[in-house]
């Protein structure tokens, strides 16, 4: 059999519907003993070939089979892979069940539950861009395992590029966890090229901005996340006030009112757990804040890392009624 006669059965089987390995082989008619042994298919690169149903990605000389060159110089077959290659499928729905259940598992703080039920998730679909997001959170934020976090992220973007959620979560891993601004910004600005209405995603890029010493290209952003914010200020309210809180440490023009406001929302109870605003508390300082104590103290406050009643002690901490 000529390798190109060999390269329309490999192409057959990779299109079939059918999951069994030895009926797919027979239906080919290639004999894997023989065929693929005694076809000189050395140097040759079948990447081209449309896998159909088949996860065959690293196959260099087929994409149906994996093989190496003897002494001779002849493809030598060690292995026929359709049937430990064969993309898994996909159960959405107990993926969707598993993560609910997961959420629910660790509000009641049982976290080991909660990660058994994600990994079950995952184990039933590989590529739901949502429940792998929501691993990544998971593991990122709860059980500070980094590199599993970085994954998962991976994988949730690998199978939706425009989840806006999964782009900032990312960024927010990328500037925190690895200190990589480049990459950071990149995820940010393509969650606002994904919904350049999306308030959080707004605010997250002036967010990457501002720590990087660029706070008058973010003073634009904070202004659109504000704006797109305040049309729905019960959902957006953590977004409202991280904005707020920009103006008060790098906009001198707006820090009287900003002040005021963060008053209002911190007052009604509007806090954005675990965020980091360290970058921006640091670009503040650099930039000759007058009240650097006031805006490490409120910093921590938003990032619920203190009680609210902390900003009492401060004389020109607004009062709200």
């Amino acid at each position: 059999m000529t390798p190109e006669e060999i390269l329309k059965r490999i192409q057959a089987v990779a299109e079939a519907e059918d999951d069994d390995f030895e009926h797919l082989v027979t239906l080919s008619g290639l004999n894997p003993k023989t065929d693929f042994v005694n076809a000189d298919l050395s140097g040759i690169d079948l990447r081209w070939i449309d896998a159909g149903n088949f996860n065959l990605d690293g196959c260099l000389v087929s994409r149906g089979a994996v093989s190496k060159s003897d002494a001779g110089g002849r493809a030598v077959v060690v292995d026929v892979p359709f049937r430990e290659r064969r993309r898994p499928k996909r159960d959405q729905r107990k993926a969707f069940d598993m993560t609910l259940a997961a959420h629910s598992a660790v509000k009641s703080g049982r976290l080991d539950e909660a990660e058994r039920l994600f990994r079950e998730a995952e184990a039933a679909d590989s590529q739901n861009a949502a429940c792998l997001g929501d691993f990544a959170w998971f593991m990122h934020v709860v059980r500070r395992k980094m590199d599993e976090a970085e994954r998962l992220y991976r994988a949730a973007i690998a199978a939706d590029t425009e989840q806006v959620v999964n782009l900032e979560n990312f960024a927010s891993f990328m500037l925190s966890v690895r200190q990589d601004v480049a990459e950071a910004e990149r995820l940010c600005r393509a969650a606002v090229a994904a919904d350049p209405k999306h308030a959080n995603a707004l605010g997250n890029l002036a967010w990457i901005l501002i720590a990087d010493g660029r706070e008058g290209e973010a003073a634009e952003l904070v202004g659109r996340a504000l704006e797109v914010a305040v049309a729905v200020p019960d959902a957006e309210g953590p977004v409202i006030l991280e904005c707020w809180f920009y103006r008060y440490a790098v906009y001198p023009e707006w820090r009287e009112r900003a002040l005021g406001e963060m008053a209002g929302l911190i007052g009604a109870g509007v806090r954005s757990p675990g965020w980091d605003l360290r970058g921006v508390v640091a670009r503040g300082e650099a930039l000759g804040h007058p009240r650097p104590d006031l805006l490490r103290a409120v910093a921590a406050v938003i990032a619920k890392e203190a009680e609210a009643d902390t900003l009492a002690a401060f004389g020109d901490w607004p009062k709200v009624a």
